[in-house]
């Protein structure tokens, strides 16, 4: 096993299966091929990997293997490769994982993308929150009374009003911080994918945007093993470890339970409710023309147009009603100073 315990990301790993499938096309052999990216290798994590995969490729060991033993590429991945290695169709199978991953980073570029902006709007407005609360409102008191200005009763409930709010932004908004960057960290981990994966199931402010991810992954899983020969079977056998969430899973086992009784593919999956049903019915027509595969790549394009809509929505519905609140919150800080401010310009005049 080597040294790197930490996963490849999806950029990566489209980036290593397109260097494979280069090597192929090229009539390199496996080892020799490993062995010249390695003599290339710039960082000492690269070179750990792919001094692992040279020494079971010499053993004469198929690709799958070597990948398995070092620990950082998908089990999908490994499992295709398998599959590729035993149908003779490693080439096509490592092109299309390649562009199977360029899919997958390219999705969660833009789910982070989308997550960035309003965070980063809560966090600068929190922050100008907490400078009016921690340094304007007592620099103000402190004027005030020197003026030797009476404060009147609600000008000063609001003047406290606006403090406790800043004061307790300026505790929260660490925490929050702290918290993030540590669900960041755990969500890259195995039960931190799980769990979070549960949770976006499951929420309701998520679950439309989750469900519509895990389709698409589905419909883009299938279609690269359909295309690499697996039986439809072991394809839905597979197919739920990709998904990342447990409701369309239970949707796949009860499909293969359907088509175990007799229901053809399309028939299991329409009534499985995996797939609406104008994307049902374009799956049994490819069905019907042999072409299935090309209708799940198909379907998992339109998925992903589809989630682009609705993380814009999302982020669209988000970034008004975090600026409202925000901005109540400095509009009461803004009063509790102008209220008293007010009061003295009167007493003086």
């Amino acid at each position: 096993m080597a040294d790197t315990a930490k996963a490849l990301t999806p950029s990566e790993t489209a980036a290593f299966c397109s260097q494979v499938t280069l090597l192929l096309r090229a009539g390199i052999p496996l080892y020799e091929g490993i062995s010249l990216l390695l003599e290339d290798a710039e960082d000492e994590r690269t070179r750990s990997i792919l001094r692992v995969m040279t020494e079971k490729l010499d053993e004469n060991a198929p690709l799958y293997l070597a990948l398995r033993a070092t620990g950082v590429f998908p089990d999908y991945m490994v499992s295709m490769a398998e599959i590729g290695a035993a149908s003779g169709r490693l080439e096509e199978v490592m092109s299309s994982l390649s562009a199977y991953y360029e899919r997958e980073q390219a999705m969660q570029a833009r789910i982070r993308s989308a997550v960035a902006y309003p965070v980063l709007l809560f966090a600068m407005m929190s922050a100008v929150v907490i400078l009016l609360a921690a340094k304007v409102l007592p620099m103000f008191r402190q004027v005030l009374e020197q003026l030797g200005g009476e404060m009147p009763a609600a000008a000063g409930a609001v003047m406290q009003v606006g403090m406790s709010a800043g004061t307790v932004l300026a505790w929260v908004l660490p925490g929050l911080l702290v918290l993030i960057l540590l669900g960041a960290l755990w969500g890259k981990t195995a039960p931190g994918k799980a769990f979070f994966g549960r949770l976006a199931a499951t929420s309701v402010f998520t679950r439309k945007i989750a469900s519509k991810s895990a389709a698409g992954r589905f419909a883009s899983a299938m279609s690269l093993m359909l295309a690499s020969g697996m039986d439809t079977d072991a394809a839905l056998e597979m197919v739920p470890a990709v998904l990342e969430n447990p409701y369309l899973g239970r949707k796949v086992e009860e499909c293969r339970r359907m088509m175990k009784e007799g229901s053809s593919f399309s028939e299991a999956v329409a009534k499985a409710g995996i797939f609406p049903a104008l994307f049902a019915r374009m799956l049994t027509v490819g069905v019907k023309t042999g072409a299935t595969d090309t209708v799940l790549a198909k379907l998992a394009g339109l998925y992903e147009d589809e989630l682009e809509e609705a993380l814009d929505r999302a982020v669209s519905l988000v970034e008004p009603l975090l600026i409202a609140v925000l901005s109540v919150v400095v509009g009461v800080i803004l009063i509790s100073v102008m209220l008293p401010l007010v009061g003295v310009m009167s007493s003086i005049g």
